[in-house]
This record gives C-alpha cells, sequence and structure tokens, in this order.
C-alpha cells in the first residue's frame, strides 16, 4: 500500500523537498522583512541625528531663509505708512487753518504747532514707506545667509531699516493724532477744544503703553531691539550716526542739519509772525 502509495517513496522525497523549500523561503522572506525594518530604524535614527545636529545651532534654533517672512513684515509696515499719510494731507493742507486777527495768543501759537506738525508726520510716513519699500526690494534682490528666526535677520542686516520704519511710522501716527485734537480746538473753541486735546493726549498715552508693551515680549523668546519707544528711537539715532560716519553720507548730515534748523527756527517764530 505504501509503495503503491508513494512510489517507493520517491513522491514523500519530493513533498520532503517541497516543504524545505517552502519553509527556506519563508525563512528567507522573514529575513529580508527583519533587513527592511532594521533599514528603516536606521535611516530614521540618521535623520533624527541630523535633526539634532541642525537643531544645535545656536541654541536650539534651526537656521533657515527668512527673507520672506522678513518681507511680509516690511510690508506691513508700508501700507498703514501709505494710509496715514494720504489722511493727513487733507487734514493738515487741504483746509490749513488760518490765523485770524481775533484769535488769542495760544490759538495762533497752536495754528503754528499744526503746521509744523503736520508738515514732520507727513514726511515721517513717507520716510517709512521708502525704508519698507527699498528693504522688500533688497530681500528679493540678495540672498540672505540663513538666520535662527526673522527677528534674527532683522537684527543682523536690517536694523537700521526695520527701527527706521517702525519709528517714522509710529511719530506719524502720534503726529496724526495731535492734529485730530487741535482741530477741535480750531472748529469748536478753546472750551471745547480742551475736551478734544484731552482726549487726544489719552490716546497718545494708551497708544505709547501698547507700543511699549509690544516691544518689551519681542519675539516672545527673549530677542527685541530696545526695551521701551524711547530706547528704540536712541538705537535709531545712534545706527542713523553710525551709518552716517561708516558710508561718509552727506545727505544724511545735511537731513539731520536740515531738522535741526527748522526746530530752531520755528523756536524762534512768534506766535504774530503770520501772512
Amino acid at each position: 500500500l505504501c509503495r503503491s502509495t508513494w512510489g517507493n517513496g520517491t513522491a514523500f522525497a519530493s513533498v520532503l523537498r517541497g516543504l524545505q523549500m517552502m519553509m527556506m523561503r519563508r525563512i528567507c522572506l522573514s529575513r529580508l522583512i527583519v533587513l527592511l525594518l532594521a533599514m528603516v530604524a536606521m535611516s530614521e535614527g540618521l535623520l533624527a541625528m541630523s535633526k539634532k545636529k541642525t537643531m544645535r545651532v545656536r541654541g536650539g534654533a534651526a537656521l533657515s531663509d527668512y527673507s520672506g517672512a522678513a518681507a511680509e513684515l516690511f510690508n506691513n509696515m508700508r501700507a498703514p505708512a501709505a494710509l496715514i499719510g494720504g489722511s493727513i494731507v487733507p487734514m493738515g493742507f487741504a483746509a490749513v487753518p488760518e490765523i485770524g486777527a481775533g484769535d488769542s495768543q495760544l490759538t495762533k501759537r497752536l495754528k503754528q504747532v499744526h503746521m509744523v506738525v503736520a508738515i514732520l508726520s507727513l514726511s515721517a510716513e513717507i520716510v517709512a514707506v521708502i525704508y519698507s519699500t527699498i528693504a522688500i526690494n533688497k530681500l528679493s534682490e540678495t540672498v540672505s545667509v540663513p538666520a535662527a528666526s526673522v527677528t534674527d535677520l532683522l537684527k543682523r542686516d536690517y536694523e537700521l531699516q526695520w527701527l527706521g520704519c517702525n519709528l517714522n511710522f509710529l511719530c506719524g501716527m502720534l503726529g496724526f493724532a495731535s492734529l485730530i485734537g487741535m482741530r477741535a480746538w480750531f472748529a469748536f473753541g478753546p472750551k471745547l477744544g480742551k475736551v478734544g486735546l484731552c482726549g487726544a493726549a489719552s490716546v497718545l498715552c494708551h497708544v505709547i503703553s501698547i507700543i511699549n508693551r509690544g516691544i518689551q515680549v519681542g519675539d516672545g523668546s527673549g530677542a527685541r531691539f530696545g526695551n521701551n519707544f524711547f530706547g528704540l528711537f536712541k538705537r535709531y539715532v545712534v545706527l542713523l550716526v553710525a551709518d552716517a560716519a561708516k558710508n561718509k553720507s552727506i545727505l544724511q548730515v545735511a537731513s539731520a542739519i536740515l531738522l535741526a534748523a527748522t526746530l530752531v527756527l520755528f523756536a524762534n517764530v512768534s506766535p504774530d509772525d503770520h501772512k
């Protein structure tokens, strides 16, 4: 019976060889799977190690190209500066408050101050637009060295432009708020004008408080450009002087001299000096 069934053992041997081959294939397949898993684990480990090496650069921050983010920040300042500058034109120049013969000395002086504040505020917004536009162009034209953050990039390569853009925008905005208070005085007289001036002064104090808080927070990781608004202004002046000395900029020196001359000449104007 066995011989008739297995053919002298030949068929049985074939079955055994088949089973052996199947077992060998399974073993090879399992080894292949183990090898693939090991390769995946090794690649993940190398990737993690490379990430750790990258993250260790500059105190745990990976270097990257933040020129696009910096350009967006400058553009965020350019649009509001242009908007406020356009609002200053009708308030400060289209409807200039004329000095009348019956005006008090205080009203005459306020109208003179109104003229100077309007000129300086509009000029500040123009400077902010120019700073931001040139910085955006440079960020697009040049290849920026990778930085740890957008704040790191600005502090390293565009500190003067960033501070100049922000401070001129803020000064122009504060001047615009002052113009609103003075216009209330001219339109409704001293009694109601005091209300307008006090309201504008309240807004100015609140705005400066918000600005100081934003400056103190910085980028959230400890990097910031100063402690408060006046600290930024001081830093801006220092950078301007250093830039003028480094580049031997005659135009920047002339700009500072003309600004000083503007303030000195205005200080020597009396309330009765008008056409």
